[in-house]
């Protein structure tokens, strides 16, 4: 007990010892009540003067880091006062945790060493919370001390091909869609034409020379750049059930967004959960970092304004581009996603499945079977559609279920 509590409580047995003494006629209890005396009257000189002078400052091995990285950091406490005080610090919950008591002299300082592994997230550290007392107990301060910082902790993400798009409009960049357009390079042989004066002579078609006696030069599909939107789904009511499918599609999400910004695409971002997190088609470094932000402070929450994917406003997707939609793979949401498909997109969806669970009850063995049914007439339905979906139960490596949509597959078919 410090503080004025215990100013009070001893002050009030003082009062009751020195009137028993004098009631009771009892020398013995008023020279009991001495030191009690001596030690209210020291007390209250010493808090008089007693004005700690805290500073916190604090250290952080880096600000940005990827989920699954350890942080380490220092916060250290300095007393600028000339008196000794009893102190307690509290670190920065959820994302430091630590308690320490200690006796901190005057112009000295307490160095407090931690080091965590934190979630994804963005964390806003204010300060450690601290409370000093008088070494009497006399005299108490609490609150905050401010030493504010910031510590951005990216989602963990994997390294993956780009998915393949042939979208109907690209851009006039250099890119890894196929672009549907004739061009001097590329890989897929386009066509001919006759050769013209400034061509260059390595592009001749040497058969059509020796067929035709005509020279005519060789066209390749050219790739292009296209604009690409990244959709996760993080409604809660979509994962019912099947919440622990949020961290899968999350790391997806931002895997593939860096694999189709490596492949020189304008790519978008479009979190739907409570409300609609949008993030513009663009390129770039900055871009990258500005997206895997946004996915590490994805949460589930309920919505009531997208019942279904039908929902979605159609002026965040340009015409003719392309779309990859991450959401677990239901039968309800199919008909959503062919009206995308009806509506010239090209989509791709990567349909997030609850890994195979084997359990010694039969009613939990047909509710798995029946819900690997649903998934493949889900498949089934979206690929006769012309949409390509591939289900992830987070468990294997991203890269290997991407691969059927992903050029590296396509040209081992060639």
């Amino acid at each position: 007990m410090v503080g004025r509590k215990k100013l009070v409580l001893e002050f009030i047995l003082l009062i009751l010892l020195v009137a028993a003494g004098l009631i009771l006629a009892w020398p013995e209890l008023l020279l009991f009540s001495l030191p009690f005396a001596s030690h209210l009257l020291l007390g209250t000189v010493l808090s008089r003067e007693f004005r700690p002078k805290l500073q916190a400052e604090r250290t952080l091995s880096s600000p940005r880091l990827v989920e699954g990285e350890n942080l380490s950091g220092t916060i250290t406490l300095k007393n600028r006062g000339k008196h000794r005080a009893f102190v307690g610090i509290v670190g920065d919950p959820p994302l430091i945790q630590f308690d320490r008591v200690a006796i901190l002299k005057g112009e000295g300082e307490l160095r407090i060493n931690y080091e965590i592994r934190p979630k994804r997230g963005l964390y806003r550290l204010s300060g450690p919370y601290v409370w000093a007392a008088d070494p009497v107990g006399f005299w108490v301060w609490e609150g905050v001390i401010e030493c504010q910082a910031e510590v951005w902790v990216y989602p963990r993400t994997e390294r993956v091909p780009a998915p393949l798009f042939s979208p109907r409009i690209t851009l006039a960049t250099p890119g890894g869609a196929k672009s549907r357009c004739a061009g001097p390079s590329g890989i897929n042989f386009y066509g001919t034409r006759p050769f013209l004066l400034g061509d260059d002579p390595r592009r001749l078609n040497w058969k059509a020379l020796a067929r035709r006696e005509e020279l005519v030069i060789n066209l390749y599909e050219e790739p292009r750049t296209a604009v690409i939107t990244v959709i996760l789904d993080a409604r809660a009511e979509a994962y019912a059930g099947q919440e622990e499918l949020l961290e899968p599609g999350i790391l997806a999400a931002g895997s593939i967004s860096r694999a189709l910004l490596a492949d020189r695409h304008r790519v978008g971002l479009l979190v739907l959960s409570g409300g609609v997190e949008w993030i513009n088609p663009s390129f770039g470094r900055h871009h990258a970092e500005k997206i895997l932000l946004t996915l590490a402070q994805v949460e589930l929450q309920p919505t009531e304004a997208f019942p279904t994917l039908t929902f979605l406003p159609w002026e965040y997707f340009p015409k003719g581009s392309g779309i990859v939609a991450i959401l677990p793979l239901r039968n309800e949401e199919v008909e959503s996603l062919l009206s995308w498909r009806g509506k010239g997109l090209e989509l791709l969806v990567l349909g997030l499945v609850p890994p195979p669970r084997e359990s010694q009850d039969e009613l939990e063995n047909l509710a798995e079977r029946f819900l690997r049914l649903e998934t493949n007439l889900a498949l089934h339905r979206l690929w006769a559609g012309g949409v390509r979906a591939v289900p992830w139960d987070g468990k294997a490596p991203l890269g290997l279920a991407l691969r059927p949509l992903s050029r590296e597959k396509l040209w081992s078919r060639a």
